[in-house]
């Protein structure tokens, strides 16, 4: 299975391309389509479905012109009300290709702005506001297809963040502060951290004991660890690609519970540079 993330950096807007068996699916294209043209050729995928998981009010999307030139079918949201030609879908509607599953997931009434499983897969936190109101975390039960509110308003997950301990109790998030918090999801008063806001939170290790954090922009990254013990911080490791022309951002770092393996994205800019000779 392919899974590859497209990031414009200037809108901070990411879009996706899932592909298995020949076929792909294009999640939330941005305006220039010919970077998912060239992914699907240059991997052998032809682009079949195009996903909008909202109406976008903040770019240019290029769902139309990337299903006229693949002639891939536009999928919307039933309740969001689009007027251009898509397929209407609802909760627990599916997409299958190769061995992939895309299952459609409805949050009525709420604008979600960032999501995380749990590590049982069978629930979903996430970050969302109702109209008129600010954001806070819900937990989904896929079960019951069922959200509930976990925080009071004017908390939210830090970007780029595996906010679930591993053993589903806690979550870190954002206060209104902007400090960080280790909130019990099963009712409790939230523990503040001795951390600087500087030091976003991405990852769980020791269990439960120890949070990976890092700083936004740093190039190469450098992460270090945090006791929630002693409240101390130790470096851990620093990520850079082997090849660091043109890299401009180190994105998610994402680590297993036991610290044993990880993954990581990063920006990579480059630019062909030009000598014009024989001009007068």
């Amino acid at each position: 299975m392919i899974f590859e993330q497209f990031y414009l950096t200037c809108l901070s807007h990411a879009s996706y391309l899932i592909g298995d068996g020949g076929e792909a699916a294009v999640v939330d294209p941005q305006r220039d389509v010919d970077l998912y043209l060239d992914f699907a050729r240059d991997h052998g995928l032809t682009i079949k479905w195009v996903l909008e998981t909202h109406l976008h009010a903040d770019f240019v999307s290029g769902h139309r012109e990337l299903a006229k030139r693949t002639g891939a079918q536009v999928y919307v949201g039933a309740k969001a009300g689009a007027e251009l030609p898509h397929v209407p879908v609802r909760e627990g509607d599916e997409i299958r290709f190769g061995h992939a599953v895309l299952r459609f997931l409805e949050t009525p009434g709420l604008t979600v702005q960032a999501a995380s499983w749990f590590p049982d897969g069978n629930r979903v936190l996430f970050a969302a506001n109702e109209a008129g109101h600010g954001i806070r975390i819900y937990v989904l039960e896929l079960a019951s297809q069922k959200s509930r509110a976990v925080t009071p308003e004017g908390y939210r997950l830090a970007a780029n963040s595996a906010a679930v301990s591993p053993d589903g109790k806690l979550v870190v998030v954002r206060g209104p502060d902007r400090k960080s918090y280790l909130y019990p999801l099963e009712g409790g008063e939230p523990t503040a951290l001795t951390l600087d806001p500087k030091w976003i939170p991405t990852s769980w290790v020791d269990g439960s004991a120890s949070l990976l954090v890092r700083t936004r922009g740093e190039v190469p990254v450098q992460v270090q660890r945090f006791d929630l013990r002693s409240g101390s911080l130790s470096p851990w490791r620093s990520f850079m690609p082997a090849d660091s022309t043109g890299v401009t951002t180190i994105g998610a770092v994402r680590v297993t519970s036991d610290g044993k393996a990880y993954a990581y994205s990063y920006a990579r800019n480059l630019s062909d540079l030009y000598v014009v000779e024989g001009l007068e």
